[in-house]
């Protein structure tokens, strides 16, 4: 939450830690990768009891929980409410996975690599780096499509050094673009660039309502002389506010970016009514 988005969205998040305990301290390193020379890891088979493990799919950095049930038990019994988990795996030397369950160990990039990973497991961003031709596919900020009308993040072209850039290197990475060149998708210690933030927030609303609660509750109001009242009681609002209010009756626009409105139903015609607040 140091960082865009999810500085701008903290409000619409909850966030809890579940502790568990392992009958072994540390992350397992099977050294069976072939890339394991690059990072020095000493091998290791501790008894966790997520089975977090570096050398996943023959990738030595890629550090996967390996005891989903035992992720989904917890949870579980838990929060089963949860939108995302995130597993923090005991080791610090550098790892960590996207998938259902994101992944970063201790290391001192953790942070950075916890926002990539999060990218990945909660807004199906892709890589911007090329990771190969098992991971290629359309996505947010993945396409084989060049022409700037008519590619996904068009509405980007030209801001922010958005553009269509393409993958290199290996397999068929010539036929991939990304929409941005130094993005937080490719190389850590950078930014998201604006289409992975718009994935972010999309996701952010997918499954969050600005909306939390108004009044009067019912749908339908009778009333002869009496002033009205209909309020917004609460409304999450990112930092800094960029939420737009719009109240219209009967589609005519009566008062804009205001929580609440008193409706004088004297002043109306004897006959129903439509009184709406739209929240964008």
């Amino acid at each position: 939450f140091t960082q865009s988005p999810w500085l701008n969205y903290k409000n619409y998040f909850n966030v809890f830690a579940i502790r568990v305990v392992s009958a072994q301290s540390g992350t397992k390193h099977p050294n069976t990768a072939n890339d394991c020379s690059t990072d020095p890891v000493p091998v290791s088979n501790p008894n966790t009891y997520f089975g977090c493990s570096f050398d996943a799919y023959g990738i030595h950095r890629l550090v996967v929980a390996e005891k989903a049930s035992n992720i989904a038990n917890v949870l579980l019994n838990n929060f089963p409410n949860y939108d995302q988990a995130f597993i923090i795996a005991n080791s610090i030397y550098y790892g960590g996975s996207g998938g259902d369950f994101a992944t970063s160990t201790i290391q001192s990039n953790s942070n950075e690599i916890s926002a990539h990973e999060l990218g990945h497991s909660f807004a199906k961003l892709i890589d911007e780096y090329y990771a190969g031709d098992g991971y290629s596919q359309e996505g947010i900020d993945m396409t084989i499509q060049t022409d700037p009308s008519l590619v996904k993040w068009k509405n980007w072209m030209g801001v922010d050094e958005i553009g269509i850039y393409q993958h290199c290197c290996g397999g068929q990475s010539n036929l991939w673009y990304r929409p941005h060149n130094d993005c937080k998708m490719r190389y850590l210690n950078r930014p998201y660039c604006n289409v992975c933030r718009e994935g972010l927030i999309e996701k952010i609303h997918s499954l969050t309502n600005p909306i939390v609660s108004y009044s009067p509750t019912t749908l339908e109001v009778n009333s002869n002389n009496k002033i009205l009242l209909f309020r917004l009681k609460e409304i999450m609002y990112p930092v800094p506010n960029t939420l737009n209010i719009k109240w219209e009756l009967d589609g005519i626009n009566i008062l804009n970016n205001v929580d609440s409105v008193n409706i004088d139903p004297n002043n109306l015609s004897n006959s129903k009514h439509l009184l709406t607040a739209t929240v964008t």
